[in-house]
């Protein structure tokens, strides 16, 4: 009995994050409305729905460091330290209502691309597999950065991979937790010639996204 009890309770708890990953989803079909991203380094949702477990089971990504409603991630590049990251999560009533982001990407990156890739997400078609495509819609995507731009934040790539109509920057971070590592790629591709990104590839522990711009 008892069981059954603990197997009905996972279930419970399986439908109620499901529920609300589409609900988010559905918020990123209108990201203006349901998120502000005015305030240099700062992201707030007007009407929180995550949860933290909700976040690791997109991305697989443990927190370095947890204190009461705050969760630090900090992404490292031991050959370029300058060039390392850390998010802060603010969580209220154990839903997610700021990230808390390098100033980098915000002085760097135009809002109109923010917005128009997490539209993207919005209107994707996630299939259940370990790697999750989006952007293969007729969306357009604005503001997209020039491969100077993803320098000025990311830094010099850890590897470079050149084609013949187009150069591919992979960026490795190594992630702590609990005196451990998880291991981050961040892969951007640009088109020769324009330089503009054309796709961004992140792998991640337990899953990987595929963005096409």
């Amino acid at each position: 009995m008892r069981l059954i009890v603990c197997i009905l309770f996972a279930l419970f708890l399986q439908s109620c994050v499901v529920e609300r990953l589409l609900k988010f989803k559905n918020q990123l079909k209108n990201p203006e409305k349901y998120i502000h991203f005015n305030d240099p380094g700062l992201l707030k949702f007007r009407y929180p729905i995550l949860h933290l477990e909700d976040i690791q089971l997109l991305t697989g990504v443990l927190p370095t460091k947890k204190i009461d409603n705050q969760v630090t991630y900090d992404f490292l590049r031991p050959e370029a330290p300058n060039y390392s990251f850390t998010y802060t999560l603010i969580f209220k009533d154990e839903k997610l209502v700021i990230i808390d982001y390098p100033d980098v990407f915000f002085n760097a990156l135009e809002a109109t691309f923010a917005f128009d890739s997490l539209g993207l997400l919005g209107n994707a078609t996630l299939p259940d597999s370990n790697t999750w495509t989006v952007g293969d819609s007729d969306q357009s995507v604005k503001g997209i950065p020039l491969k100077k731009d993803i320098e000025n934040v990311f830094g010099p790539p850890t590897i470079v991979t050149q084609f013949s109509n187009e150069i591919i920057y992979h960026y490795h971070y190594t992630h702590p937790v609990d005196g451990n590592l998880q291991y981050i790629k961040v892969s951007i591709s640009f088109d020769k010639k324009t330089n503009k990104a054309t796709q961004l590839f992140l792998q991640l522990p337990d899953r990987n996204w595929k963005i096409n711009l």
